[in-house]
């Protein structure tokens, strides 16, 4: 998969203020913002939908081209921290069969880990010492 460079807001706001010869001061007045609100956006703030639209409109864009970008840059973020994932196989079987005649899924474990207690979790002593002879059965007769 090729990486691609994502255009922000903020970069999207600086070029139509220029291809319209606007200063951020013109476009806080439009939107009834202060310019360092401005600023900040073009700085790299967070756009709302709401906020999308007034931009949309001030700056003749579509409504929801700001909202597009702010989602681009937030999934391919959300990209970044997700790490490895593993990915689910289709479950053998016909469609339309009970779970109980297709064949389980399985889903890898990862490595190092084995299942089981929590470290620093013991077994009770008599448990672990002397199979079937829990605590509360009387003792096997000889």
């Amino acid at each position: 998969m090729a990486r691609t460079s994502i255009k922000t807001p903020g970069a999207a706001i600086s070029a139509s203020l220029k291809k319209l010869g606007a200063t951020p001061q013109i476009l806080a007045e439009a939107l009834g913002i202060t310019v360092s609100a401005v600023t900040g956006l073009i700085n790299g703030g967070k756009i709302t939908p709401e906020l999308s639209v007034k931009l949309g409109k001030a700056l003749g864009e579509k409504e929801k081209h700001f909202a597009d970008l702010q989602l681009s840059i937030e999934i391919a973020d959300a990209a970044k921290k997700a790490g490895k994932v593993t990915k689910i196989r289709k479950v053998a079987g016909k469609p339309g069969r009970k779970p109980s005649t297709a064949k389980k899924l399985t889903v890898s474990k990862p490595a190092g880990k084995k299942p089981g207690r929590k470290p620093g979790v013991k077994k009770p002593a008599s448990a672990a010492s002397k199979p079937g002879r829990g605590p509360g059965r009387p003792p096997k007769a000889k």
